[in-house]
């Protein structure tokens, strides 16, 4: 579809889907796709507008597409999670941005042979099913104790805490969440984090219980103010775990103050 384009960049995110999504093209044109971080969003932007005068082929999601087609002066539009063949066209021309929306791929391929360890369903991602996290301790002590449990089985993945308290996630968002809560590399960074906070004084405690998919639990606690010294060396995975628990433990801390 994109053979006569002509592209001079292709840019693509952290996440193994969207550097797959724009390899074909990156064979075909000879070019080496630039990783941004989905999080990066202005940056990306930025890098767009230095090609002014020619093609540039972006392979992002259902959140970051239409953030882009915004910034780029374009209109409102709205992907779907579970849309994956839309192909926007924006074009920039003397301060003017039209945008062409189109669709590519098969909409109703075919289902994954039942051998192949599939990407395309949320219980194939990862063996990780559930999350749950208590934070307590750091200044000013319990009046900031916020318990909250990720569901991520179902299709719909959501974040709860007490009675009122519910987020659905979108589709990255739960991904991340997934990655992060690896059994094993939370332990390891749990250790990590340790030998770097040993005797220091109002940190946070995390106590986070892991239910994956063969029905056990994994229990992992750390102690971290979030630091960035403190988390050198952590999987990168790992430490955006820990920025989520802790912007969302401050989203439910918001949500308890207002009365909800």
């Amino acid at each position: 579809m994109l053979r006569d384009s002509r592209l001079d960049a292709i840019y693509v995110t952290e996440y193994l889907r969207t550097q797959q999504t724009a390899q074909p093209s990156a064979d075909y044109f000879h070019l080496r796709p630039q990783r941004v971080d989905s999080g990066n969003t202005a940056a990306l932007v930025d890098a767009i507008r230095r090609h002014a005068s020619s093609s540039v082929l972006v392979v992002g999601h259902s959140n970051t597409v239409p953030a882009i087609v915004s910034m780029l002066g374009g209109p409102a539009v709205r992907i779907g999670e579970t849309e994956f063949d839309n192909l926007f066209i924006v074009t920039v021309t003397s301060g003017q941005t039209s945008v062409l929306q189109l669709r590519y791929g098969d909409r109703n391929p075919a289902a994954a042979a039942p051998d192949m360890r599939s990407a395309g369903t949320l219980n194939n991602r990862s063996a990780v099913m559930q999350i749950t996290f208590a934070r307590s301790g750091g200044f000013p002590g319990a009046i900031r104790n916020v318990k909250g449990t990720i569901n991520l089985e179902n299709d719909v993945a959501d974040v709860r805490s007490g009675a009122a308290y519910h987020r659905v996630l979108a589709a990255d968002e739960a991904e991340q969440l997934r990655a992060g809560a690896d059994p094993s590399k939370l332990s390891h960074a749990a250790r990590q984090i340790a030998t770097r906070t040993a005797g220091a004084a109002d940190l946070d405690h995390y106590h986070i219980t892991v239910k994956t998919k063969d029905g056990k639990t994994h229990d992992v606690d750390l102690n971290t103010s979030g630091a960035s010294n403190e988390l050198e060396g952590v999987s990168p995975a790992v430490v955006k775990l820990l920025r989520w628990l802790q912007e969302e433990s401050q989203r439910i801390l918001a949500y308890r103050a207002a009365g909800g």
